[in-house]
């Protein structure tokens, strides 16, 4: 234990990979070269006025442009000042190949961080933890959560002393934008005001209801708003809402959050407010989650580029994440889902731009049902989004990507053949009990989906696992079978189309200008 430090490395070491604690790890908190200071100039700056006037319809517009001028050119020379290897690092994050999380997390590990945050949260000064320092007046219990604090010590890549920073910006966020009980327990659905349940219901943003391939939830953005309707603070509320549901995930919160952004050109009008920016920025370094993947999805016109020159300055160090597609829909789609790893078959919108609510509801059904639990202290099974240890069970093939019912079936192709020569009923069940046995030690379990309540459930039931396990794969079989006489029957076409002579050929296309003669028999 002597040899571990928590406390992280100097920002300006250009090389992490050697730290005990993060083997070949990209340092997500920030560039691995130095970097002029027109960074923290343009925007990497901390906000520290309030924004508590953010309901003030006469406040006095700024010009956001000059703000942002210049950043995308500061954005794409950071990437270029990176190292190979950082850079290569970091596209593999961004596509999901690799985490960007330690490798191996221990409780020991957990402790030591939870001792050196709250050192540093007892070394800020008093202006940094108003709220903090409210919590401790009111003996508040959830200030102290473990589980809590975790968010923001993975949020920081186990940086103690910015985790603790983080940790004080969020209090003070709950406090002004939700009340002093904010700091007694985590947020429920019932919280939201009438305008947050509004804006939610519309859609415009939605996590979906499967991860990417390896593991993250994804976050998307979806055309735009009414900003006259839903004002700033409306919508901070909303987001902090979000902030917090994905921060109970410790997957996302290990390996970051993916967010999808495909905006409607409206959202212009919203970027242009100097207090959306502000606030952008503050979620942005407040929140207990990070970002490890920022797609925008945008047409390639020059209307669209100053959205696209707010959001990277919004990102502050995490814009080396900001991915930028200017292709079409259909192709963004092509790219996300086969390069990216994300499963584009659930975003919430159709073809025409209509958008989709059902995952919506039954998530929001989900997050009652869930609340309610938690408030009487009962147990609760449900699942909204199954993770990669969990094979889901669903019909109508919307599972059939999800990364652990792929192995599942790649796992059933390998015991075909076991399958295929067993005679007697006895002995396929014993090969089913083999599969079922074997997955288990594997470390998967079985959630299948509940469509009464809309949320998947554990199961359980021994007989109910073994007749899912004998039908997947006397499934698999028979795809694998299919798929065979497939390529079979396409190889006999193929060579009785090139073992044909060309008269013949001519024949089969109705082809009656034969040289050689045939032509007469053509029309018989």
């Amino acid at each position: 234990m002597e040899n571990i430090h928590i406390i992280m490395n100097d920002p300006n070491q250009s090389d992490i990979s050697g730290h005990p604690l993060l083997p070949d790890v990209l340092d997500v908190r920030g560039l691995e070269v130095g970097v002029s200071v027109k960074a923290n100039q343009t925007g990497d700056e901390d906000i520290k006025a309030s924004v508590s006037h953010t309901n003030q319809k006469d406040a006095a517009e700024i010009d956001v442009a000059t703000e942002t001028e210049g950043i995308l050119e500061l954005w794409q020379q950071e990437l270029k000042l990176m190292s190979n290897k950082d850079r290569r690092i970091l596209d593999d994050v961004v596509r999901g190949r690799r985490t960007s999380a330690p490798v191996v997390e221990t409780a020991e590990m957990l402790q030591i961080a939870l001792g050196c945050m709250e050192l540093e949260i007892q070394a800020l000064p008093d202006s940094q933890k108003h709220a903090y320092n409210k919590g401790l007046n009111s003996s508040s219990k959830y200030i102290h959560d473990p589980e809590f604090r975790l968010g923001f010590i993975r949020a920081e890549v186990y940086d103690p002393k910015k985790a603790a920073v983080r940790f004080c910006k969020w209090l003070e966020l709950l406090v002004e934008f939700y009340g002093d009980f904010a700091l007694t327990r985590r947020l429920y659905y019932s919280d939201l005001r009438k305008e947050e349940l509004e804006l939610m219901k519309e859609g415009a943003y939605q996590l979906l209801p499967s991860r990417d391939r390896i593991g993250r939830r994804v976050l998307t953005l979806t055309g735009s708003w009414d900003v006259k309707k839903y004002n700033v603070a409306c919508r901070t509320r909303l987001c902090m809402y979000y902030a917090t549901v994905v921060a109970e995930d410790i997957m996302t919160q290990r390996d970051g959050l993916v967010f999808v952004m495909r905006p409607a050109l409206e959202l212009n009008v919203m970027m242009a407010e100097r207090e959306s920016v502000k606030m952008g920025k503050r979620l942005v370094a407040a929140s207990p989650t990070r970002y490890s993947g920022f797609h925008i999805c945008l047409p390639d016109e020059p209307v669209y580029q100053f959205l696209k020159q707010v959001c990277v300055s919004t990102l502050g160090a995490f814009r080396k994440f900001i991915r930028v597609h200017t292709m079409s829909p259909t192709e963004t789609e092509y790219i996300l889902r086969n390069e990216y790893g994300i499963p584009t078959h659930e975003f919430p919108s159709t073809g025409t731009g209509r958008i989709k609510t059902k995952n919506l509801n039954n998530w929001i059904k989900f997050r009652i049902k869930l609340d309610e639990k938690r408030k009487t202290s009962l147990p609760f099974h449900g699942i909204d989004c199954p993770d990669l240890n969990s094979i889901a069970i669903r019909n109508g093939g919307l599972m059939f990507h999800h990364p652990p019912n792929k192995a599942f079936r790649s796992y059933l192709r390998d015991r075909e053949e076991k399958r295929e020569q067993a005679r007697k009923n006895t002995e396929k069940q014993r090969v089913v009990i083999e599969i079922v046995k074997e997955v288990q030690a594997k470390g998967f379990r079985y959630v299948k989906w509940d469509g009464t309540e809309g949320y998947y459930v554990p199961v359980t039931d021994p007989d109910e696992i073994r007749t899912f396990v004998a039908t997947s794969l006397r499934d698999q079989m028979k795809r694998s079978k299919a798929q065979k006489n497939l390529m079979v029957q396409k190889s006999a076409n193929r060579e009785d189309y090139f073992l044909s002579g060309p008269s013949e050929k001519k024949l089969k296309r109705g082809d009656s200008s034969d040289k050689s003669g045939s032509s007469g028999t053509a029309g018989m």
